[in-house]
C-alpha cells in the first residue's frame, strides 16, 4: 500500500508539473499557476513523508521476520542513506515561494542573453523522481516477490533491483529495451525543451517550442546521427545532450546485442538447417549429374552420326563437370558437419549415461546402507521385547522357591514336638 502511494503521489506531482510549467511559460493565469504551485508542495511534503514512513515500516519488518536485531534502526541497517538518496530526489519542486524569481545567461556562439526561472530548472530536476517509479515498477515484478527472494537467498543471491532488471532483460529483452528507447526519447526531449525554449523569446531560429522539434533532436541525437538541424545552444542543453548521447549508445548497443543473440540458431535450428541443405545438395547433384551425362549422350550420338566433337563441346562438357565438382564438395563439407554434430550429440548423450549410472550407482549405495539400519534397529527391538520377559520370568521363580522352603520349614515343624 505505502509502494502505490509512492508511486500515485510521484505521477501527481509530475503530471501537475508539466502543467504548470506551460502556464507558466506562457504568462497565462497567475492565480493557476499559484494554486498547481500548492498543489505540487503539498503532494511533495506528502511524498517524504510515505517515504520516511516506507523505510521504517522495512525496518519493523525485518525485526518481525529476525532478519535484523530488535535494537538495530535505519543507519545501522544501512537503509539511512537510500531514504537520504530518495528524499533528496523528490525535494527538488517548483513551489509558490520561488515563483517569478529568475536569472539571466547567455546563449553559446549567438550571443543572445536570455532568462530561466528558478520554477523550470527544478521541473528540470523534478525528472530524478522517475527513478522512484522505476523503482515501484520493479517491485510489482514477480522476479521480487517472497518466493523469489526466498530462492535467492537459498543460492546466496541479493534480490536487489539490479537482479530484477538482468531477469526481466533475460526473459524479455526486447520488450525490456524497446520500453527504455522510448521513454528515453519523450523523457529527454521534455528536458531537452526546457532549457533550449526560452531562447524562443528572442529568436526564432532552432525553435524548440514544438515538442516534436524536441522529440527530433533526441531521435538523430541518441542513434548518433546528427544532422545539425537542431543542436543545443545552451549550457544546460548541452549537458542533457552530453547525457542523452552516453544514454543512446548504451541503448542501441545493447539492443544490437539482444538482435545478434535472437537471430543465433539453437542446437536443433542448426540440425535442421544442415539436413535442409544436404537434401538441396543432394538434389543438385543429382540434376548436375543428370545434365553431364546427357550431354555426354549427345556427343557421343553425334560422333556416331559422323559430327566432330568441338572445342565448344569440351569447354561446355568442362564446365558441367566443374559445377558438379564444386557441388560434390559443399555436399561432402555438410556431411563432415553433420558428422561433428552427431559426434557431439553421442558425446553428451555418453556424458548423460555416465552421470545416470553415477546417481544410479549411488542410489544402491544408499538402499544397503537403509537396508542395514532397519536390520538393527530390528534387532535391537528384538532384543529389548526380549528382555522384561525374562527378568519376569526371574521375578516370578523367586517367590515360587521362598514357597517351597517355607513349606518345607512347615514339616519340619510339625515333626518336631517341641514345636
Amino acid at each position: 500500500m505505502i509502494e502505490v502511494a509512492c508511486f500515485v503521489f510521484t505521477i501527481l506531482t509530475l503530471g501537475i508539473s508539466i502543467f504548470q510549467y506551460e502556464i507558466e511559460f506562457q504568462d497565462l493565469n497567475d492565480a493557476h499557476q499559484l494554486a498547481l504551485l500548492w498543489i505540487i508542495f503539498i503532494c511533495t511534503c506528502l511524498l517524504i513523508s510515505i517515504t520516511v514512513i516506507r523505510y521504517r515500516t522495512i525496518v519493523e519488518f525485518k525485526k518481525s521476520r529476525n532478519l535484523i536485531h530488535q535494537k538495530e534502526g535505519l543507519r545501522s541497517t544501512g537503509l539511512f542513506k537510500d531514504m537520504i538518496f530518495e528524499i533528496l530526489l523528490t525535494i527538488p519542486h517548483p513551489n509558490p515561494f520561488l515563483k517569478g524569481i529568475t536569472f539571466n545567461m547567455t546563449a553559446l556562439y549567438v550571443n543572445i542573453e536570455y532568462y530561466h526561472t528558478l520554477n523550470e530548472l527544478l521541473n528540470l530536476l523534478q525528472i530524478g523522481r522517475l527513478i522512484i517509479i522505476l523503482r515501484v515498477l520493479l517491485m510489482f515484478s514477480y522476479f521480487y516477490n517472497t518466493s523469489s527472494q526466498r530462492v535467492c537467498s537459498m543460492y546466496a543471491v541479493k534480490p536487489s533491483y539490479l537482479f530484477v532488471i538482468k531477469s526481466i532483460m533475460k526473459s524479455h529483452p526486447l520488450e525490456l529495451i524497446g520500453t527504455a528507447l522510448v521513454s528515453s526519447v519523450f523523457i529527454f526531449a521534455y528536458a531537452i525543451r526546457i532549457c533550449e525554449r526560452p531562447l524562443s523569446r528572442y529568436t526564432n531560429t532552432v525553435d524548440y517550442s514544438p515538442y516534436s522539434n524536441s522529440l527530433w533532436n533526441v531521435v538523430v541525437t541518441m542513434t548518433t546521427v546528427g544532422y545539425g538541424d537542431y543542436y543545443p545552444r545552451t549550457l544546460f542543453g548541452r549537458i542533457v545532450s552530453f547525457t542523452m548521447c552516453i544514454w543512446g549508445l548504451f541503448i542501441i548497443s545493447i539492443m544490437v546485442v539482444s538482435l545478434t543473440n535472437l537471430l543465433n540458431m539453437g542446437m536443433l535450428e542448426s540440425k535442421a538447417y544442415s539436413v535442409i541443405e544436404r537434401l538441396q545438395s543432394r538434389s543438385q547433384l543429382k540434376n548436375l549429374a543428370a545434365s553431364a551425362l546427357s550431354y555426354i549422350g549427345k556427343i557421343s550420338i553425334s560422333t556416331k552420326n559422323g559430327g566432330h566433337v568441338t572445342q565448344k563441346n569440351i569447354s561446355e562438357l568442362r564446365a558441367k563437370l566443374n559445377n558438379f565438382k564444386d557441388v560434390r564438395r559443399q555436399y561432402d563439407a555438410m556431411l563432415d558437419e553433420g558428422s561433428t554434430l552427431a559426434e557431439d550429440m553421442v558425446r553428451e548423450f555418453e556424458l548423460i549415461r555416465r552421470e545416470l549410472i553415477e546417481v544410479n550407482a549411488g542410489q544402491e549405495e544408499l538402499i544397503e546402507i537403509a537396508q542395514t539400519l532397519v536390520s538393527k534397529t530390528l534387532h535391537r527391538r528384538r532384543r529389548i521385547d526380549r528382555q522384561p520377559t525374562g527378568s519376569k520370568q526371574t521375578r516370578d521363580a523367586k517367590p515360587s522357591s521362598e514357597v517351597s522352603q517355607d513349606h518345607g520349614n512347615r514339616n519340619g515343624n510339625e515333626g518336631n514336638p517341641n514345636s
